[in-house]
């Protein structure tokens, strides 16, 4: 028998989890299953087959969200818990950072470091209930990184950390929801668009966190621009209990590539609403509701490019999705700039050469769907 490389094979089977949904609010008990593939050298038999698996998990909501090969062999996983883990397999006891916050929005991140061979849980360690949702995660020489959004309950972590944004930069937009005022702040008088929402306006902010190598210490974190209003997991089952698609964060990580410098590029949600700008109004001049659908349709996706210690940044792309034909966009609806609503970053990967790849589509505001505009960019990571 051929072994496969194990970080490739891996990487194909949480891409599988991610997409399905490893746990149902329906099921009594979620688990975590983690397994590892290997390929048989005959060619009649199946190319692929389960050589070993391990169980963990919760009584609660848990699922996967990525991994990755560490340069020692290890892997890592990260994923969200419902609930504190116990005691894991191998009498580990997992680490936690951070107190729960009062009213949690999401569960526990955690992040969990295996054997090469997946039969070994090495350490393991999980965050405060409602300060982050952990959607990917990379190793190098220099730590584990994990990427995801996180509420305000993770700033006391980042004090004493290098760190490029270290407070949590939705402050004033979470206040201005909370008091109802978000439509009066932007100077607008339509139906305000997060107000009998159910889960708009619980904000998570884009974060990438930094790990030393076994898990014991949080080294460096930071926060990022953009807002991803449905990170909670009830979302889906408050709105449509009846529909169990997979929730928006497994379409929009915060994706995570290391570049061969030990700097990082990451991918990270423009969100759904954003405050006007000056432009905005001298776009729309006496249009209100124009503007309405700008602050609700306009909200670019970004790409940064941060040091390996996550305190600069190299430089930052707005990614919107590419130009319609203006004159066909306006039969369904007033739309002014070429790009057509907002886009929605689902997948970034990087080449050998280390060009950038995203891919997703734009979020539709026509009320007359389907309107996707699907998209494929490709970056150069030195610009």
């Amino acid at each position: 028998m051929k072994q496969r490389t194990i970080g490739s094979l891996a990487a194909c089977l949480f891409a599988a989890l991610a997409c399905t949904g490893l746990s149902q609010a329906a099921a009594a008990r979620a688990w975590l299953c983690l397994a590892l593939l290997v390929a048989t050298a005959p060619a009649a038999e199946p190319p692929l087959r389960l050589l070993t698996s391990s169980l963990w998990g919760t009584a609660a909501d848990d699922d996967i969200q990525g991994a990755a090969q560490a340069p020692d062999g290890t892997v890592y996983l990260v994923g969200n818990v419902g609930a504190a883990m116990g005691d894991l397999p191998d009498g580990v006891k997992p680490r936690s950072f951070g107190a729960d916050v009062a009213e949690p929005k999401c569960g526990r991140a955690f992040v969990a470091r295996l054997s090469p061979d997946f039969r070994r849980v090495l350490s393991c360690t999980e965050l405060g209930a409602g300060i982050a949702l952990f959607t990917s995660v990379q190793a190098n020489g220099n730590g584990v990184y994990v990427g995801g959004y996180a509420s305000d309950g993770l700033e006391p972590l980042l004090t004493d950390k290098p760190s490029l944004l270290p407070k949590y930069p939705l402050a004033t937009e979470a206040r201005l929801i909370r008091e109802g005022r978000m439509l009066e702040a932007n100077g607008l008088k339509d139906k305000d668009p997060i107000a009998g929402r159910p889960g708009l306006g619980r904000l998570g902010a884009p974060c990438v966190l930094r790990f030393d190598a076994d898990l014991s210490a949080l080294t460096a974190g930071t926060y990022l621009e953009g807002w991803q209003q449905v990170w909670d997991k009830d979302r889906v089952k408050t709105i449509r209990p009846r529909e169990m698609f997979p929730k928006e964060f497994f379409w929009q990580p915060t994706s995570l590539g290391l570049l061969k410098s030990g700097d990082l590029a990451v991918s990270h949600d423009g969100g759904y609403f954003r405050m006007l700008t000056d432009e905005d109004r001298a776009l729309a001049g006496t249009n209100t509701s124009l503007l309405a659908r700008l602050a609700f349709y306009d909200c670019a996706d970004r790409v940064s490019r941060l040091s390996p210690d996550l305190a600069k940044r190299v430089w930052r792309q707005a990614v919107q999705t590419p130009a319609v034909n203006v004159d066909v966009a306006k039969r369904v609806r007033d739309w002014p700039l070429p790009h057509y609503s907002s886009p929605r970053t689902h997948r970034m990967r990087l080449d050998r050469d280390e060009n950038i790849f995203l891919c997703g589509w734009s979020a539709t505001h026509t009320a007359k769907e389907p309107w996707w505009s699907p998209y494929l960019w490709k970056l150069d990571a030195s610009s």
